[in-house]
């Protein structure tokens, strides 16, 4: 009996050639419909008849006709072609569909922003029989998902280099240094300060410490003072109202404790832009449905993801 194991085992161009001449029946025929020569099938063929140690084909003074052995190979390889043909029509109609599931992942902060439910309004219109998991790491994660194939593409707050991710520039956001009320910090004393940690704190405080320190090498945050940690922006946002440290975060994460007066920006800093940017695995062909929510994404900023 015939499984996949035997049609592995073998050139498949020759399985082609042999396809072509038992359904002409005329190997010129065969020849100019696969688009090789005629010597080319020949030599498929009798490839194929050495390895399989029988013959395939009667030579006839009229053409050819299929030996009890080619008729069985030819039944054999029909069924496989035409599961071949069902699987790409499948694969076809899933990458242009707008059903299924799309994954992506990002730092908490992006979720924070509006474009999440921006995006969520639109969704009930134009795509809503797409599914969606939005999974929160930090930048250096959210890197990892894609790579491994875990999230179809991923928001980060730094920028990166690697020869595997694409990207693409979403939108840019201010980091800023909050306190509670009241604070006065002395620039020269950074290090001493205490800090909340977050999720994306460090790839947030060292794009905001190079805005500060343009002249200076990079300074570790490993090395500040932390006083608490947390998972969860909210929470840092807490200790910091509730005097327990300092934390670095996108604006507009903080907007409504800044405008209630709760916290404040630390004014002997700056803000510092940082770039949001879309990432996903260069050498996976996205399916449609993933590239709508992109261009969802994209679209707040007139931009398209085939731009």
């Amino acid at each position: 009996m015939l499984d996949n194991s035997f049609f592995n085992r073998f050139d498949r161009s020759s399985f082609k050639s042999f396809y072509a001449a038992a359904n002409e029946l005329n190997f010129t025929k065969a020849a100019r419909k696969s688009g090789i020569t005629q010597s080319g099938i020949s030599q498929h063929i009798a490839k194929l008849e050495a390895e399989l140690e029988t013959t395939l084909f009667l030579r006839l003074k009229n053409g050819l006709a299929l030996t009890d052995t080619g008729k069985v190979l030819m039944n054999y390889l029909e069924k496989i072609y035409q599961e071949e043909e069902k699987l790409l029509e499948l694969l076809s109609k899933e990458e242009k569909s707008l059903q299924g599931s799309v994954k992506y992942s990002m730092p908490g902060s992006c979720l924070m922003s509006p474009h999440f439910n921006m995006m969520l309004e639109i969704k009930k219109n134009d795509f809503s029989l797409v599914d969606l998991t939005v999974d929160i790491f930090d930048s250096e994660t959210v890197v990892e998902k894609v790579l491994s194939g875990t999230s179809d593409f991923g928001f980060i707050t730094r920028d990166i280099e690697h020869p595997q991710v694409a990207k693409i520039e979403f939108c840019q956001e201010n980091y800023i240094l909050i306190g509670g009320r009241e604070n006065k910090v002395s620039k020269d004393k950074l290090a001493s300060l205490p800090f909340i940690e977050h999720p994306d704190f460090d790839s947030l405080f060292n794009i905001w410490f190079k805005a500060q320190f343009p002249r200076k090498r990079a300074f570790s945050s490993k090395k500040l003072n932390f006083t608490g940690s947390t998972n969860r922006i909210a929470a840092a946002l807490s200790m910091v109202s509730g005097n327990l440290g300092y934390t670095v975060l996108p604006e507009h994460c903080a907007a409504e404790l800044l405008s209630d007066k709760r916290i404040e920006v630390v004014k002997e800093f700056k803000p510092a832009v940082g770039t949001i940017h879309i990432i996903y695995r260069k050498d996976l062909t996205l399916p449609k449905r993933v590239k709508t929510v992109i261009n969802t994404f994209l679209g707040f900023y007139n931009k398209s993801f085939d731009d």
